[in-house]
């Protein structure tokens, strides 16, 4: 999702001709929000691909390990709108002009999260450690790309990206 307007990311083809006159496509993925006006992130599939093999297990582990240790959690809807409110009365403090930049994204970034993990809580895990068992990867790297496809879809939810447009997260099904 798009860290600005929150669209799904979509899909194209970039092309890109050498000075050799060979010409490459690379798949990427970019912003789909035609009708607003920011910084509209683009990335690489194999970027995206390379993150989710170097970071899914340790994403998972440290998902899981939050889950069991604030489960049973007493009151996650109201703190998650206790820190919805706290977004919004930061950005109205922003858009007034009462704080700067850089405060302004280190506050979201830090109340975006809290809201992540405590939603996190919900998640059961169990399919995605039965998923990521084992040799995953071997099988994985004997897939197609409508495999590929199959497979991430079947178990991610959404990949997170940080307003510099760079990845730092997975929220699994």
């Amino acid at each position: 999702r798009c860290p600005h307007c929150n669209q799904c990311l979509t899909a194209f083809h970039k092309k890109n001709v050498k000075k050799s006159g060979n010409t490459y496509y690379y798949k990427s993925y970019r912003c789909s929000n035609k009708w607003t006006n920011h910084p509209k992130p683009s990335v690489s599939e194999n970027v995206v691909e390379r993150y989710l093999l170097d970071n899914i297990e340790q994403e998972l582990d440290r998902q899981i390990t939050f889950a069991q240790k604030n489960r049973p959690v007493k009151n996650n809807a109201a703190k998650i709108q206790r820190l919805k409110k706290e977004l919004n009365n930061l950005n109205i403090l922003f858009q007034k002009g009462r704080i700067e930049l850089d405060y302004y994204d280190r506050e979201y970034a830090r109340i975006e999260t809290e809201i992540n993990e405590l939603n996190v809580i919900y998640i059961d895990f169990e399919k995605a450690s039965k998923t990521f068992s084992g040799d995953w990867k071997a099988l994985y790297g004997t897939l197609d790309d409508e495999g590929k496809k199959a497979f991430w879809l079947s178990c991610i939810d959404a990949i997170l990206m940080d307003k510099s447009h760079k990845l730092t997260g997975i929220k699994f099904l």
